[in-house]
């Protein structure tokens, strides 16, 4: 199945994806899941504030995202987990621009129509969990269709990965990576797109990145019911440019920016695993 799919099929997709995700809310978790569906309510929330003020362009800076973000966190009782020492970048939220493809530190440099920004949130609920999400948006006036299906195409891949293992009559960690594998190749046929593999996904809980991590092909951490993990392709758009990417960590290992040649975009979701192992989104809306 092709994850490139222009434009009412794309739609229809994320649509279905929006209905499971509030469908799924509703349900009965464990402690940990409960803790997480808790926070990644706040995470939509705040993402919708981000979404608002970057499409009326009221926000014109990375900081007045993450300003907004962080208030918005404050109002809900809950905290940033960027913030949190060792797993922290340091602001409210993570703000990428063009080239810079994920945990990009908010800046005031101005914004300029065209741009695709990246806001990726992590909340920490008072309660103890975590939730996870990224989004990419386009700032403005874009003059730009390829853009335009480039972050659509991105959304898509993260939907038909998991609509796909949750198809699958074995789900397990390696029928997961398997999928994402597929898919990930299957983006890259058009020869436009590439995703960048040292970013795929992370397992969340009390503190933002746990093990397993997903995508890296060690299994010593099986997926579980009750259990909750983030997805996140981060992808390339390489306009017939050859591509490249830079990684900058702290001691800690943690990846600070990542920068790549070419226009970038970054979906994920937190997802809890229900007991037919089957994953059903926490972060998702219309």
């Amino acid at each position: 199945m092709s994850c490139i799919e222009f434009p009412s099929a794309a739609l229809q997709r994320l649509t279905a994806d929006a209905a499971r995700c509030q469908s799924a809310r509703g349900g009965s978790f464990n402690a940990t899941a409960e803790k997480v569906r808790k926070a990644c309510e706040v995470c939509v929330e705040c993402m919708r504030v981000a979404e608002r003020g970057l499409q009326s362009k009221d926000f014109i800076n990375g900081m007045q995202v993450a300003d907004a973000v962080g208030i918005c966190m404050l109002k809900n009782k809950c905290h940033s987990a960027c913030m949190c020492d060792g797993d922290g970048f340091g602001y409210p939220c993570c703000v990428s621009v063009n080239d810079c493809a994920a945990h990009g530190t908010p800046t005031t440099e101005p914004f300029q129509d065209g741009d695709l920004i990246k806001v990726d949130i992590v909340v920490h609920h008072g309660e103890g969990g975590m939730g996870d999400m990224a989004r990419t948006f386009i700032y403005g006036e874009s003059q730009s269709d390829a853009h335009t299906q480039f972050v659509l195409a991105t959304k898509c891949l993260l939907c038909v990965i998991v609509d796909n293992f949750n198809k699958r009559s074995t789900r397990n960690r390696a029928a997961l990576e398997s999928e994402m594998t597929e898919q990930y190749n299957n983006f890259e046929l058009t020869s436009e797109y590439f995703v960048m593999r040292d970013l795929t996904g992370h397992r969340i809980g009390a503190r933002m990145h746990l093990k397993p991590f997903i995508g890296n092909g060690n299994t010593d951490v099986p997926l579980a019911a009750g259990m909750t993990v983030c997805i996140e392709p981060v992808t390339v758009l390489a306009n017939g440019a050859p591509t490249s990417s830079k990684f900058v960590s702290d001691h800690q290992g943690n990846i600070r920016s990542v920068h790549s040649q070419n226009r970038t975009a970054h979906h994920e979701n937190t997802y809890v695993i229900d007991s037919n192992l089957k994953l059903q989104p926490l972060t998702c809306y219309n």
